[in-house]
C-alpha cells in the first residue's frame, strides 16, 4: 500500500520480541519518523476465547493505524479515519496489541 501511494519502495518489519524489545521498537520507530517515513500497523483481533470485548486505549481490533510519534516511552498513533483517535501506548503494549499469535509487523518506506 505504501509503495502504491508514494511510488517508493516499502518494507515490512517484524515487531521485536523478548528482552529488549521495547527499546528496540521505540528506537526504530523514532529513526523512521525522523527520516520522514510513514509507518502503518494493524491491531490484532480480539481474543474472544478469553472473553476480551475490546482492546484498551480506544484501539479497534483488526484496524490499521499510523504511527505518528515514539518518544518518552510512548507510541503515538493516528486513526486514518480521522475519528476515534486512540490513546498513546507503551512500546510493550504496542507489541501486544499489534501482534497475533506471537507475530506482529509494521510497514514503512525503505
Amino acid at each position: 500500500m505504501l509503495t502504491q501511494l508514494t511510488g517508493e519502495d516499502s518494507a515490512v518489519y517484524p515487531l521485536p520480541q523478548g528482552e529488549g524489545a521495547s527499546p528496540a521498537l521505540e528506537g526504530h520507530l523514532q529513526k523512521q519518523l525522523a527520516d520522514k517515513k510513514p509507518i502503518v500497523a494493524g491491531t490484532r483481533p480480539l481474543d474472544e476465547a478469553a472473553g476480551e470485548k475490546a482492546l484498551p486505549h480506544k484501539l479497534m481490533a483488526g484496524h490499521a493505524y499510523e504511527v505518528v510519534g515514539a518518544q518518552d516511552g510512548m507510541v503515538h498513533l493516528r486513526n486514518p479515519w480521522n475519528m476515534r483517535q486512540p490513546e498513546a501506548v507503551k512500546p510493550e503494549e504496542f507489541i501486544d496489541y499489534f501482534s497475533y499469535k506471537g507475530f506482529g509487523f509494521y510497514a514503512t518506506l525503505t
